[in-house]
């Protein structure tokens, strides 16, 4: 059963319904339709590097629990621990989910940070972006000279009020000058005295809590002592004139109290106690503002919720929150899916050959990727942000969670009261109730597109008078010598808008008007970037100096880069001599080359070169094809042929570009240069590719010059340029790196498909020159929206 099915099937039993007060179910029914909200987690091949190393990464795309079909874009930055942006990259999204990488080359030793996000997710908070920690180590000193130590403390009261009179809960979290946790103890006295009204101490990375009844009109200071160091810091004043919100929970229920100093009073007789998860509302009730200075109790059914993290809020007048609280459910009875490895073919010999075998539970398909680094030289993730946390946890939380996969790793009874402070110590207010009652949403800035949208203002050539209602023609010129053929037709204003556009790297756009008289060159055309990104710098990171070495797979990893150094080039800074020996390409591999880029680059095809192996006597391209491609059934001719392939019609491109069958029927085989059939899933088809595609590119000039003369241009640029991972096969050429293999990343698959039906599938690697134990991280989710994860060290 998916997220939204049992949060709707719950709340049939579990809220509280009073007539003449629905505000908060319609409001939330309109955020869930107009307004979904996207969650993106990102795994890396590891979280520590060496500089001019490669991270390579997938990202997760999810949304009200299923792969989101929203997003066709993915934008990835990577910043220093500064904040400022090193890097900024664009991705297309398939199957919910995006790959890409990272070049860290001639990057200095340090944290630098990466943050993921859809341009969907820019009208809503940027704090609810996916955001990581990644780190270039180098070798020296432990920790740097001359920091002194000093920390913060941090109040925050549950339910985010501090009530005169009542019994209220201060949670509290302690962060040092480099940002990590604390460990603390201490005192709260009132002024003029020192004797302890209440002590405290951390429990968990810094964080604690203590109970007290503070008097309105009294002043309190918290004494705080860490690591030898004492300082004071002031507790809030104690306000009448709000609610207190206490919560305790069980695994079958969620039991809250409310209560108010006698003096507190709203305009209306009744308040609204309402739980929501996912923009889905599990319950609802009304409580009279009189009783709440003796206290209210109420309580919450958790069988049904699944896992994850659930709002209680308080609404007074008009729909304004008085009090506030998240909480964490843990769903027992449904246990995650479960992958497991075969390992039977290991060797840790090296440049040994290994051969495994995934296998996914039962039900829908699944959509993985996996990382085998060398357990000895790179850290563990066992802390790290991961699948799990992110779409259970952190994704619902605006402040950073230090070492977020503890609190998910081990059984929850002896994680619940740390999992508990986490919540009780974020910063929440995700919603404006109070506006959103009056009938005013918050403006959709950026709409959803299909991938990359080619749109301008077009005017004359000295830029005073727009051109509406104009035909316009585009030649989009690639850097490998592709060009398409496009026409747009400008509305009212003088622009137009192509969505659904995929191209990489940077082209050059050519363009005339398409017109009878006049100048069809007095034309000036201004291209808007393609997808809408913030182009805001990131927060500064407090632990800048987190990179120097104090783990030792870290150091092992630095020292690697130095011993490989040293064994190249010894004492002397000059190479022995050098043999290179490579395989010549055939010539289908130069054509491949040279005419497909990007998701087409793929090996996962049945190719035909038409320049050095022309057909002859084919009246189109479907008659070629015809027996010349298992499973690939052609039935007609000309403008009335259907294509059938591995039980269903597989997408057609022409240069790159969607067709249908009638145009390519009509291309003379003469003017074709390469054919390619892909293999099913093909993920730049439409719904995924299920049917694989066919791919026609036609001939190009020999001297390759893109340029289109007499013609103004412009320049746009689009995805960028897909790469693929390195993986030597040491059978089909033993001669490989000749110098050593040290990869610390011995292999990244970005994307392991497995149908409902096929659930196995073979991870086949060879060990490089050092590594003894592997380490194995799966992660994925399946059509359902089950997340997928498995972490093991084989040795």
């Amino acid at each position: 059963m998916t997220l939204r099915k049992s949060l709707l099937a719950l709340l049939c039993v579990c809220v509280s319904l009073v007539a003449g007060a629905q505000d908060i179910d319609s409001m939330l029914n309109r955020l869930s339709r107009d307004y979904p909200e996207e969650v993106v987690y990102v795994q890396t091949d590891k979280s520590h590097f060496v500089s001019n190393d490669t991270a390579w990464f997938k990202a997760y795309i999810m949304q009200n629990g299923i792969p989101s079909v929203l997003s066709t874009t993915l934008l990835a930055d990577l910043a220093d621990a500064s904040g400022k942006l090193v890097a900024r990259t664009l991705w297309p999204v398939l199957e919910g989910s995006a790959a890409g990488f990272f070049s860290l080359k001639d990057l200095k030793a340090g944290v630098y940070q990466f943050r993921a996000y859809t341009p969907w997710m820019m009208n809503n908070d940027t704090a609810f972006f996916f955001r990581k920690n990644i780190v270039v180590v180098e070798t020296g000193n432990a920790k740097p000279e001359g920091v002194q130590f000093d920390f913060g403390f941090k109040m925050l009261p549950e339910g985010g009020n501090w009530v005169a009179g009542v019994v209220n809960n201060m949670a509290f979290i302690v962060r040092g000058s480099n940002g990590m946790p604390v460990q603390v103890k201490g005192k709260v006295v009132e002024e003029g005295t020192e004797e302890a009204i209440t002590d405290f101490q951390s429990v968990h990375d810094g964080m604690g809590n203590f109970l007290m009844v503070p008097q309105e009109g009294k002043t309190y200071t918290a004494i705080v002592e860490a690591e030898g160091k004492t300082k004071r810091f002031p507790l809030p004043p104690a306000t009448n004139n709000t609610v207190s919100l206490r919560v305790q929970q069980t695994s079958q229920q969620l039991l809250f109290q409310l209560q108010s100093a006698p003096m507190f009073k709203t305009l209306m007789p009744n308040i609204t106690v309402a739980a929501y998860m996912n923009q889905q509302l599990v319950y609802k009730a009304i409580a009279q503002v009189g009783k709440l200075s003796e206290g209210i109790s109420g309580r919450i059914p958790l069988k049904g919720l699944p896992t994850g993290v659930l709002v209680l809020t308080v609404f007074a007048d008009n729909w304004k929150p008085v009090a506030e609280r998240i909480c964490f459910v843990k769903d027992d009875s449904t246990a995650l899916p479960l992958l497991t490895l075969k390992h039977d073919t290991t060797s840790v010999k090296p440049r040994g050959l290994n051969v495994w075998e995934l296998n996914l539970p039962e039900g829908a398909a699944g959509n993985l990727s996996l990382s085998i680094t060398d357990a000895d030289r790179v850290p563990g993730t066992e802390l790290e942000e991961n699948l799990l946390t992110r779409f259970q946890l952190t994704g619902e939380l605006k402040g950073r969670v230090y070492n977020p996969g503890w609190y998910l790793s081990k059984p929850y009874d002896s994680t619940r009261k740390a999992l508990d402070l986490l919540l009780l110590t974020q910063g929440w207010r995700k919603y404006n109730w109070e506006v959103m009652a009056k009938g005013f949403y918050p403006p959709i800035r950026v709409k959803p597109e299909q991938y990359l949208t080619l749109k301008g203002d077009v005017s004359t050539a000295s830029g005073r008078k727009s051109l509406p209602n104009q035909e316009l023609m585009l030649i989009m010129a690639g850097k490998d010598s592709s060009k398409q053929i496009l026409t747009a037709m400008t509305d009212i204003t003088g622009t137009f808008k192509m969505p659904g556009m995929v191209f990489f790297d940077t082209v050059n756009v050519y363009y005339q008007l398409n017109k009878s008289k006049g100048d069809a060159k007095d034309v000036l055309l201004r291209l808007s970037p393609s997808v809408p990104s913030l182009m805001t710098a990131l927060p500064p990171l407090a632990e800048k100096n987190a990179y120097f070495l104090e783990d030792t797979a870290m150091r092992n990893l630095a020292l690697n880069r130095k011993n490989i150094f040293d064994r190249l080039y010894g004492q002397k800074g000059v190479l022995d001599e050098v043999i290179v020996r490579a395989r010549k390409k055939s010539p289908l591999q130069m054509i491949d080359e040279k005419y497909a880029t990007g998701l087409f680059s793929s090996d996962n095809a049945t190719s035909f070169d038409f320049i050095n192996e022309p057909p002859m006597g084919m009246m189109d391209i479907f008659q070629f094809l015809q027996g010349r491609v298992a499973g690939l059934q052609v039935s007609g001719m000309g403008g009335n042929v259907s294509l059938s392939y591995r039980g269903g019609a597989p997408s057609l491109f022409l240069d790159q570009m969607p067709v249908d069958a009638q145009m390519l029927s009509g291309i003379p085989v003469t003017d074709i240069a390469l054919v390619k059939v892909f293999r099913p899933p093909f993920f730049g088809g439409a719904g995924g590719g299920a049917n694989g595609a066919i791919a026609i590119f036609t001939k190009r000039g020999g001297d390759g010059n893109s340029s289109v003369p007499g013609l103004e241009k412009t320049t746009m640029a689009g995805y960028n340029q897909l790469k693929q991972f390195y993986s030597p096969d040491y059978e089909l050429d033993p001669e490989a790196n000749p110098y050593g293999d040290f990869r610390s990343t011995i292999l990244w698959q970005p994307y392991i498909l497995v149908g409902a039906k096929e659930r196995k599938t073979a991870i086949r690697f060879y060990n490089n020159d050092v590594t003894t134990r592997f380490r194995i991280v799966v992660e994925g989710v399946d059509a359902e929206g089950r997340l997928l994860r498995l972490e093991k060290v084989v040795q």
